[in-house]
């Protein structure tokens, strides 16, 4: 019995690399490039996501703790069970655990406000997370700065 179990076991990890047969054939050749359903249902409640949060930051939230955030990027897991938002305070870091906390007293807020403009069964929970890649553009733009790369004779 193993070994006629072995065979399909074998099937079935060639199908993951797009073989479905012993001849080395595609299994689907027009639509290998395309991305699975559900992760272009995922990118797709995820962009509205940080859209529609983009707007209750910027005219829903009377915190002044939350000016001039931006919500650089959200994620959302297989099941949109739970959505990772992660924000900026436009490069001031040191704004970090204010915003941070103040966008936990007003997770709530923003759950129900996104319940009522997505068409979901369940509204993501959300998680809020500091996006550090500004920090990180600009100190690699001060070290490119701090170069000293001489000019070549041939270009001149």
């Amino acid at each position: 019995m193993c070994a006629k179990s072995r065979p399909v076991l074998n099937l079935v990890l060639l199908s993951k690399d797009g073989i479905t047969s012993n001849q080395g054939t595609s299994s689907n050749s027009s639509s290998s490039n395309k991305p699975p359903m559900s992760k272009i249902r995922q990118k797709r409640v995820a962009e509205q996501i940080r859209t529609i949060l983009s707007e209750l930051v910027l005219r829903g939230l009377r915190d002044p703790r939350l000016r001039d955030l931006t919500i650089t990027e959200v994620t959302i897991d297989r099941e949109l069970q739970y959505a990772e938002v992660y924000v900026n305070a436009l490069g001031d870091d040191s704004r970090e655990d204010e915003v941070m906390g103040a966008l936990q007293k007003a997770g709530g807020y923003l759950r129900r406000k996104l319940a009522r403009s997505l068409a979901l069964r369940t509204v993501p929970h959300l998680v809020f997370r500091w996006d550090p890649t500004m920090a990180h553009a600009e100190h690699i733009s001060q070290l490119l700065d701090t170069l000293d790369i001489p000019k070549d004779s041939e270009e001149e």
